[in-house]
């Protein structure tokens, strides 16, 4: 576990309400990367019951990372193994997911978007859906995003305007190489 989240036990109570929270999404993605890529799959699932250690996390990724309204640069993940599933949440538009080298960008509608490389389907991207990629060895980025006009409810529950990035993904040394 990251020293950010345990450097205060406020931070590992916070980490493990995120998890407990977004239990359905962990699940959904475990599906979906048993069903895409069932070795990868079985892969994750030792690994990570050797060293999961907050029990609301039914996801077979060990590692998340949450991008808050960070505009991100061209980069490939080298720390990375294996595939990693990236989706974005939030009120904004312009969006993109970029990738250079396959000549590809992935329009998103202020929600999440679908890309799955390995069968080479692309699709529009609508809302649910999500990127699974081999972020070690695919260059990607996002687009300039622009926050959208915050309305009166979303000022009401104190919710701003703006995109997250929630990112699940294994890193080597998580699985004891790199």
């Amino acid at each position: 576990m990251s020293r950010d989240i345990t450097r205060t036990s406020g931070g590992f109570s916070s980490a493990g309400f995120h998890y407990y929270t977004t239990k359905s999404v962990a699940r959904i993605l475990d599906l979906t990367l048993k069903l895409t890529l069932p070795n990868w799959h079985e892969q994750y699932s030792v690994a990570f019951a050797a060293g999961a250690s907050l029990p609301d996390n039914p996801s077979p990724f060990l590692d998340h990372a949450i991008i808050y309204k960070l505009q991100g640069r061209l980069h490939k993940n080298g720390h990375d193994l294996g595939p990693s599933i990236s989706f974005p949440v939030g009120h904004f538009s312009g969006r993109a997911m970029l990738f250079p080298q396959l000549l590809i960008k992935l329009r998103s509608q202020s929600a999440c978007f679908f890309l799955f490389l390995f069968s080479y389907t692309f699709q529009k991207i609508w809302p649910g859906r999500f990127c699974i990629f081999y972020s070690s060895y695919i260059y990607h980025k996002v687009s300039k995003f622009f926050p959208n006009v915050q309305t009166i409810k979303q000022e009401e529950q104190k919710i701003t305007p703006g995109r997250i990035e929630s990112i699940f993904f294994f890193l080597k040394e998580s699985y004891g190489i790199g």
